[in-house]
C-alpha cells in the first residue's frame, strides 16, 4: 500500500512538472491524460529522414538559427520553437511559448516548418516580412496561427495580411516571388532539421526538448523554476 501511495504521488508531480505521469516526453498511459493529448505531434514526412530520429536524438546544438526571426535577442536564456500554421497542436502551444517569451525575455527563435500546408508561401511571405519589419513580422504571425487554415495556401490572403500590416506591398512581392528567397528558406529548413525532430510542435528550452503541447505550466517550470511556478 505504501508503495502504491509513493507511485500515485511521483505520478502527479511528475505530470505537474512534465505533463506526463511516466516523464518528460514519455508517450505511456498516463490517467491525467488518457489520450496523450500532451504528446501529439504532426509528423514530419519519413522520406525527409536517413534513419528514423527519437527524443534522444533531438537537440538544437551546433544547428545554425541565426538566420530565423527572433524575439529578445540575445537574452541568456534561450528557447527555440519548431511549428506550422497549419499544426492544430503547434496552434495550441504558440500563444504560450510568446507569452512565456514575453514575460520571462527569453530569447525565443521561431521556425515555421510546413508539414500541414500545400506550399511554403507563408514560411516565404513570414521571411520577407521580417526583413522588412521585425516587429510587424510577430504581428503576422499572430495573425497565421489565428487565421482559418484554409487561408494558409491562399495568396490572396496573403495580400490582404501584408495591406493590413501597412508594408510595402511591392516589396514584399518581389521578396516573395523572388528565387533565392526560396533558396534561403529551403536552406534554413534543412538546417532547422538538423535538430532532428520528428513532429510539430517541437520546443528546446536552453536546449531541453519538448515534444507535443505540453501544458504552459511544464514550461514556465522549466524556464523559471518550480519554485518560481509555485510563488
Amino acid at each position: 500500500m505504501i508503495g502504491s501511495s509513493l507511485l500515485a504521488v511521483r505520478g502527479v508531480y511528475m505530470f505537474y512538472i512534465t505533463g506526463s505521469c511516466n516523464g518528460l516526453n514519455q508517450t505511456a498511459f498516463c490517467v491525467f491524460d488518457p489520450k496523450g493529448q500532451n504528446n501529439e505531434v504532426s509528423a514530419v514526412s519519413a522520406t525527409c529522414r536517413l534513419k528514423p530520429t527519437t527524443i534522444t536524438d533531438l537537440t538544437p546544438k551546433g544547428v545554425d538559427m541565426s538566420g530565423f526571426p527572433v524575439l529578445n535577442r540575445g537574452d541568456k536564456d534561450k528557447i527555440v520553437m519548431i511549428g506550422c500554421y497549419g499544426c492544430d497542436y503547434t496552434r495550441k502551444v504558440y500563444p504560450m511559448i510568446k507569452d512565456l517569451a514575453n514575460k520571462s525575455k527569453a530569447d525565443f527563435t521561431f521556425v515555421n516548418y510546413p508539414v500541414k500546408v500545400k506550399t511554403d508561401l507563408m514560411t516565404r511571405l513570414g521571411r520577407c516580412v521580417y526583413q522588412q519589419d521585425q516587429a510587424k513580422y510577430w504581428k503576422l504571425n499572430d495573425t497565421l496561427f489565428a487565421t482559418d487554415k484554409a487561408n494558409l495556401d491562399d495568396a490572396a490572403f496573403a495580400q490582404k495580411a501584408i495591406a493590413d500590416l501597412g508594408l510595402d506591398s511591392a516589396g514584399i512581392n518581389r521578396c516573395v516571388d523572388d528565387p533565392a528567397t526560396e533558396d534561403l528558406v529551403n536552406k534554413q529548413l534543412n538546417e532547422a532539421a538538423n535538430t532532428n525532430f520528428y513532429g510539430t510542435p517541437t520546443i528546446f528550452i536552453n536546449s531541453q526538448a519538448f515534444v507535443g503541447p505540453k501544458p504552459y505550466r511544464v514550461y514556465a517550470i522549466s524556464l523559471e523554476g518550480l519554485l518560481y511556478w509555485l510563488k
